[in-house]
């Protein structure tokens, strides 16, 4: 069931293996379940396992390489040019607010003061845990990971954020563009993120519903891990995981236009429940 290290180039177009991409773009995500049983709840691997390491909230996001202040102001040009794509004029983006029409609410980093008595668990992680670096055998029902280059120790959520961000940008259904279908993912990444089942928020955006129960089972995996290594999750940290990483997202060039609906609607849900903290 477990392989090496493998890139996509050395095995080519055999048959039978793809990325988990691949199975995402033809809508399908009973990968996932592999994923929670040989990788996030294997009891043979040492990953999200006892962590015994902790660092304050303000001191990992402030000072580590991939989430640096230093990159904030190439990331918010990004958004904002992502955001006028997407809405026009009215909205505001700066380093201290997102105003996006009559919403508006602190950047993510603003909202650190909240938890400057709280710590993040490090565990060892994969750290670039997205599904092009998940591959899988259809024939074999096996599964590999590639792509080691970040791995150590990170965040006790990384990888769960990494996977169900990937998910959001790799999926080809429900494919959006305009303001109206922004908002209408905000408020399910809004009621998802406050503990609300999928099942109460998912009835006016039936089209949405395959990206998200992916996303709840995602979510239930880490409560599963976590509790199995004896911490407890917390939903503030995991709301504010996901915003940093959706900020690193929105920096990034490669996404077409519905794939930046919803990363900014994800960021401004995170942001939304750090507000009301």
């Amino acid at each position: 069931n477990y392989s090496g290290a493998l890139y996509a180039f050395a095995f080519g177009k055999i048959g039978g293996i793809c990325s988990a991409t691949d199975e995402i773009r033809a809508g399908r995500f009973d990968f996932l379940d592999l994923v929670r049983e040989k990788l996030f709840l294997s009891e043979e691997i040492g990953w999200y396992k006892s962590p015994n390491t902790e660092i304050g909230v303000e001191d990992f996001y402030s000072n580590s390489e991939e989430y640096s202040p230093t990159k904030d102001g190439k990331r918010l040009d990004r958004l904002r040019e992502s955001v006028f794509d997407i809405f026009g004029g009215g909205a505001s983006i700066d380093e201290d607010h997102y105003q996006i029409g009559s919403f508006r609410c602190e950047h993510v980093r603003r909202h650190l003061r909240k938890f400057f008595d709280s710590k993040v668990p490090l565990v060892v992680s994969h750290g670039d845990f997205n599904t092009n670096n998940i591959i899988l055998s259809r024939a074999s029902n096996a599964l590999s990971t590639i792509d080691f280059e970040y791995t150590g120790p990170d965040c006790f959520y990384k990888d769960f954020i990494s996977l169900e961000s990937s998910i959001r940008t790799a999926w080809m259904g429900g494919a959006m563009s305009t303001p109206d279908e922004c908002w209408k993912v905000f408020e399910v990444e809004s009621a998802l993120l406050n503990g609300k089942p999928l099942a109460d928020v998912i009835k006016g955006a039936v089209a949405l519903e395959p990206l998200f129960a992916a996303i709840c089972k995602i979510r239930q995996a880490a409560r599963e891990s976590i509790e199995k290594s004896k911490c407890k999750f917390e939903p503030d940290l995991y709301a504010l995981a996901l915003g940093f990483h959706m900020l690193k997202l929105c920096g990034l060039a490669v996404w077409d236009r519905s794939a930046k609906v919803r990363l900014i609607a994800c960021l401004m849900a995170c942001c939304d429940k750090l507000q009301k903290l």
